[in-house]
């Protein structure tokens, strides 16, 4: 196991359990999803928010306050609780977090809420006009068209405003939020994302087709309900969503630090300097201690190895690390290959325990 110096009590990272594996998943997924809206240009700046439910029945979990969608990263999530309260995390919560909560507590089936502020949603719900099934993408939200929450255009940031938007959204997998954008629910992370991402689209291709003139031509139900099955089945929503993961995966922030996280501890530095003489290869996410006269046979897997160190300072690269191993995964299962992808898990499994050791404080 590498070195690393702490000054915190000793933990066992690999005795963590099942549910706190799960909730770390669960975690990355609320991240990806961010991500891949990012990238698929649903961001509005800072605003707009997608959650995720807690698999411990707690809530969901949903990014802090003041961050872009290609922003957020593990350490900015936030645990909130279905009435808001901030169960893990640290930040400020979104205002409009009853969306989310109303949604959850209503929708059993739900697992991935989105709000966006979707520019062409915003422009065809002002004209009063039903969405046509105009394209694949129309297919999924005509027949019968999709609800309109018209109670308010502006924040929904009380718990009523919540239940009412919930209520209007009904068994529905998105809803049109005149003046304010939209909102789109998901059995999953793939379906929710996707939901809001082909909404976005479909109102796109009404609107240029209403600018050339009126359109006389789109699906009617049965053909729309053909499209439903043939062409956005989950497995072919799952597709996309893969297909917007792995550009966010490619687009991801190079590195994610905060105040003091450069530092070495006062641990790591009393390691340093009682074992200077035995460094014997500064790596670039650490120091190898490996006798001189002993041959390597590990080449660039380390993480594991009695003889190299590392520490706090080395984080950036460590996290650069792990994003890339994500989408070594992502690349690996797209293309079938399951060895490859599990091997590329346990790398990164590795990597988020290592990175989870190194992000406690420590003591002055």
């Amino acid at each position: 196991m590498a070195l690393i110096i702490e000054d915190i009590e000793d933990r066992d990272i690999g005795d963590r359990d099942v549910e706190d594996r799960d909730v770390d998943a669960v975690v990355r997924l609320a991240v990806e999803a961010n991500q891949a809206l990012g990238v698929a240009g649903q961001g509005d700046l800072v605003w707009g928010h997608v959650s995720v439910r807690d698999p411990r029945g707690r809530g969901f979990w949903m990014k802090a306050a003041g961050l872009g969608f290609d922003e957020v990263v593990a350490s900015r999530m936030l645990l909130l609780g279905l009435d808001g309260e901030i169960l893990e995390g640290t930040g400020t919560r979104h205002i409009e977090f009853p969306i989310h909560g109303e949604i959850f507590r209503m929708r059993s089936d739900v697992e991935c809420v989105v709000h966006t502020h979707s520019a062409a949603a915003n422009a065809l719900s002002s004209l009063g006009v039903p969405l046509r099934a105009l394209s694949h993408e129309g297919a999924l939200f005509a027949h019968p068209d999709v609800p309109r929450f018209l109670r308010t255009g502006g924040l929904v940031k009380t718990k009523d405003l919540g239940v009412a938007l919930a209520t209007t959204l009904g068994d529905a997998r998105a809803c049109l939020m005149p003046r304010h954008g939209l909102v789109a629910v998901g059995e999953s992370v793939a379906a929710g994302v996707m939901a809001a991402v082909l909404l976005d689209r479909a109102c796109q291709v009404q609107l240029a087709a209403m600018a050339a003139g009126e359109p006389i031509s789109w699906s009617d139900e049965a053909e729309a309900a053909s499209k439903r099955d043939e062409i956005w089945n989950p497995p072919l929503l799952e597709a996309g969503w893969q297909y917007l993961r792995r550009k966010a995966l490619a687009a991801a922030p190079a590195i994610e630090t905060s105040p003091g996280e450069l530092e070495w501890s006062p641990g790591e530095l009393e390691w340093i300097e009682e074992n200077s003489s035995r460094i014997r290869t500064s790596l670039p996410n650490g120091y190898c201690v490996r006798p001189v006269d002993e041959i390597c046979p590990r080449q660039d897997d380390c993480l594991d190895c009695a003889y190299f160190f590392t520490g706090r300072r080395f984080l950036p690269v460590h996290r650069q690390q792990a994003r890339t191993t994500e989408l070594l995964i992502a690349r690996a299962e797209a293309e079938n290959l399951a060895a490859l992808a599990n091997a590329y898990r346990e790398q990164g499994d590795r990597l988020k325990a290592l990175i989870r050791s190194l992000e406690e404080p420590f003591c002055t």
